[in-house]
């Protein structure tokens, strides 16, 4: 079985301790039910990698990493601070879209 999980709350190098317990729910439900996992965490675009707070954070989001195993996308999606969240669900799908 083959599972792809799509989720704004996942842990990443920039941000390890955001969204944990989707990681966790994760790879406890693959190792119960023989499952490989994907995982396609969008993050927020922008372009200043320091000097931004939380915000730069996004920035040193790799665009892939491997964590415990699993494959974890970043796609970009382009996102105005506290105007856009009622936009995220359709740029999600754009910025995923092949």
């Amino acid at each position: 079985m083959r599972i792809v999980t799509f989720t704004n709350l996942y842990p990443s190098a920039a941000r390890p301790g955001h969204g944990l317990f989707v990681e966790r729910r994760m790879q406890r439900y693959a190792a119960r039910f023989g499952a490989k996992l994907r995982v396609v965490a969008p993050v927020p675009w922008f372009p200043f990698p320091r000097g931004f707070g939380e915000y730069s954070e996004f920035a040193r989001t790799p665009r892939e990493e491997v964590r415990s195993g699993v494959k974890v996308l970043h796609p970009r999606v382009f996102l105005l601070p506290k105007v856009g969240m009622s936009r995220a669900p359709a740029a999600w799908v754009s910025a995923c879209a092949p």
